[in-house]
Protein backbone atom coordinates (compact mmCIF):
# COMPACT_ATOMS: atom_id res chain seq x y z
CA UNK A 1 0.00 0.00 0.00
CA UNK A 2 1.76 3.15 -1.21
CA UNK A 3 0.74 6.57 -0.17
CA UNK A 4 3.15 9.33 -1.13
CA UNK A 5 2.17 11.75 -3.87
CA UNK A 6 2.40 15.42 -4.76
CA UNK A 7 -1.17 16.13 -3.64
CA UNK A 8 -2.66 13.92 -0.93
CA UNK A 9 -0.56 11.52 1.12
CA UNK A 10 -1.81 8.45 2.93
CA UNK A 11 -0.30 8.92 6.38
CA UNK A 12 -1.62 5.81 8.10
CA UNK A 13 -4.25 3.10 7.89
CA UNK A 14 -5.07 1.77 11.31
CA UNK A 15 -7.59 -0.34 13.17
CA UNK A 16 -8.96 1.63 16.10
CA UNK A 17 -8.22 0.32 19.58
CA UNK A 18 -10.09 0.95 22.83
CA UNK A 19 -7.26 3.30 23.83
CA UNK A 20 -7.90 5.44 20.71
CA UNK A 21 -11.48 5.97 21.82
CA UNK A 22 -11.20 6.12 25.62
CA UNK A 23 -12.97 9.31 26.77
CA UNK A 24 -10.38 9.89 29.48
CA UNK A 25 -7.48 9.71 26.98
CA UNK A 26 -9.00 12.11 24.43
CA UNK A 27 -6.45 11.32 21.75
CA UNK A 28 -5.78 9.34 18.57
CA UNK A 29 -2.29 7.89 18.30
CA UNK A 30 -0.41 7.37 15.02
CA UNK A 31 2.80 5.45 15.86
CA UNK A 32 5.65 6.81 13.74
CA UNK A 33 6.70 3.26 12.83
CA UNK A 34 3.29 2.83 11.15
CA UNK A 35 3.35 6.17 9.29
CA UNK A 36 3.60 5.40 5.56
CA UNK A 37 5.34 8.55 4.35
CA UNK A 38 6.49 11.96 5.61
CA UNK A 39 3.68 14.51 5.79
CA UNK A 40 5.20 17.37 7.79
CA UNK A 41 7.44 20.08 6.39
CA UNK A 42 10.79 20.86 8.02
CA UNK A 43 9.43 23.67 10.22
CA UNK A 44 6.49 21.58 11.43
CA UNK A 45 8.76 18.65 12.23
CA UNK A 46 11.07 20.94 14.22
CA UNK A 47 8.10 22.50 16.03
CA UNK A 48 6.96 19.06 17.21
CA UNK A 49 10.30 17.27 17.64
CA UNK A 50 12.66 19.87 19.06
CA UNK A 51 10.38 22.47 20.61
CA UNK A 52 7.79 19.99 21.86
CA UNK A 53 4.93 22.22 20.72
CA UNK A 54 1.56 21.45 19.13
CA UNK A 55 0.36 22.28 15.63
CA UNK A 56 -3.13 23.70 15.22
CA UNK A 57 -4.52 22.04 12.10
CA UNK A 58 -7.78 21.38 10.30
CA UNK A 59 -9.15 17.84 10.28
CA UNK A 60 -11.79 16.89 7.74
CA UNK A 61 -13.85 14.11 9.24
CA UNK A 62 -15.75 11.28 7.48
CA UNK A 63 -18.84 13.51 7.34
CA UNK A 64 -16.69 15.99 5.35
CA UNK A 65 -16.92 18.56 8.11
CA UNK A 66 -13.92 20.62 9.23
CA UNK A 67 -12.77 20.43 12.83
CA UNK A 68 -9.96 22.33 14.53
CA UNK A 69 -7.62 19.89 16.22
CA UNK A 70 -4.12 19.81 17.67
CA UNK A 71 -1.34 17.56 16.40
CA UNK A 72 1.52 16.82 18.74
CA UNK A 73 4.24 14.21 19.18
CA UNK A 74 4.62 11.98 22.22
CA UNK A 75 7.61 9.86 23.15
CA UNK A 76 7.41 6.55 25.00
CA UNK A 77 9.96 4.21 26.51
CA UNK A 78 12.67 6.82 27.12
CA UNK A 79 12.25 8.21 23.61
CA UNK A 80 12.58 4.88 21.78
CA UNK A 81 9.01 5.01 20.45
CA UNK A 82 7.25 8.10 19.14
CA UNK A 83 3.72 8.76 18.00
CA UNK A 84 1.94 11.62 16.31
CA UNK A 85 -1.16 12.35 18.36
CA UNK A 86 -4.40 14.13 17.48
CA UNK A 87 -5.81 15.85 20.56
CA UNK A 88 -8.36 18.34 21.87
CA UNK A 89 -11.43 17.68 19.66
CA UNK A 90 -10.71 13.98 19.09
CA UNK A 91 -13.47 12.66 21.41
CA UNK A 92 -16.02 14.89 19.67
CA UNK A 93 -14.89 13.77 16.19
CA UNK A 94 -14.94 10.08 17.19
CA UNK A 95 -18.41 10.30 18.76
CA UNK A 96 -19.91 12.40 15.96
CA UNK A 97 -18.71 9.90 13.36
CA UNK A 98 -19.72 6.81 15.36
CA UNK A 99 -16.17 5.42 15.49
CA UNK A 100 -15.82 2.15 17.38
CA UNK A 101 -12.96 -0.18 18.33
CA UNK A 102 -11.85 -2.31 15.36
CA UNK A 103 -13.09 0.24 12.79
CA UNK A 104 -10.44 0.70 10.12
CA UNK A 105 -9.59 4.30 9.36
CA UNK A 106 -7.14 6.13 7.14
CA UNK A 107 -5.56 9.51 7.75
CA UNK A 108 -4.59 11.48 4.65
CA UNK A 109 -2.60 14.71 4.58
CA UNK A 110 -2.75 17.54 2.07
CA UNK A 111 -1.86 21.22 1.87
CA UNK A 112 -4.13 24.19 1.33
CA UNK A 113 -3.13 25.56 -2.08
CA UNK A 114 -3.51 29.17 -0.92
CA UNK A 115 -1.51 29.20 2.32
CA UNK A 116 0.24 25.78 2.34
CA UNK A 117 -1.32 24.94 5.73
CA UNK A 118 -1.42 21.27 6.68
CA UNK A 119 -4.82 19.57 6.69
CA UNK A 120 -5.65 15.99 7.60
CA UNK A 121 -8.60 13.99 6.32
CA UNK A 122 -10.03 11.07 8.26
CA UNK A 123 -11.58 8.31 6.15
CA UNK A 124 -13.55 5.44 7.65
CA UNK A 125 -12.70 2.33 5.62
CA UNK A 126 -14.70 -0.33 7.43
CA UNK A 127 -17.00 -0.93 10.34
CA UNK A 128 -16.06 -3.08 13.31
CA UNK A 129 -19.10 -5.25 12.59
CA UNK A 130 -17.78 -5.99 9.08
CA UNK A 131 -20.53 -4.08 7.28
CA UNK A 132 -19.03 -2.43 4.22
CA UNK A 133 -15.43 -1.70 3.53
CA UNK A 134 -15.73 1.87 2.29
CA UNK A 135 -18.38 4.52 2.28
CA UNK A 136 -16.69 7.02 -0.04
CA UNK A 137 -16.71 5.33 -3.45
CA UNK A 138 -16.58 2.01 -5.21
CA UNK A 139 -12.81 2.16 -5.79
CA UNK A 140 -11.92 3.24 -2.26
CA UNK A 141 -10.80 6.77 -3.16
CA UNK A 142 -11.91 9.98 -1.57
CA UNK A 143 -11.51 13.32 -3.30
CA UNK A 144 -10.81 16.33 -1.13
CA UNK A 145 -10.40 19.79 -2.65
CA UNK A 146 -7.98 21.87 -0.58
Amino acid sequence: MGGCSDEARLVIQKELYDSDLAPTASRFSMPRKQVLCPFLDKDEEEWLEIRGQELHITLIDPMVEEEDIFLTQWSYGYGRSKSYVLRTQWNYVAAKNGLKPKDVIQVWSFRNKTNNNLHLALVKRGDSDGAGSDSSSSNGSTIVDG
